[in-house]
């Protein structure tokens, strides 16, 4: 990846350039890992949702009940 970097009349850095390749690669990184953490996240929440359903907690819901709502 080549990073150019731009700078104001004092030599401060402002900001920084990338090829659209190197752009597009970051993007879809970025995407993959969003969706890395919303899977984590759905799934942990379920866990903790079983956990109530098991401890009395939270009222669960028959299998056939589940499938209908989708």
């Amino acid at each position: 990846m080549t990073i150019k970097y731009l700078t104001n009349k004092r030599g401060n850095k402002t900001a920084v350039v990338i090829s659209i390749k190197d752009w597009e690669a970051y993007q879809k990184r970025m995407d993959r890992l969003e969706q890395e953490r919303k899977f984590r996240n759905n799934l942990k929440n379920s866990f903790n949702e079983a956990k109530e359903i098991v401890n009395g907690k939270k009222k669960g819901i028959a299998l056939e009940e589940f499938l209908n709502e989708l």
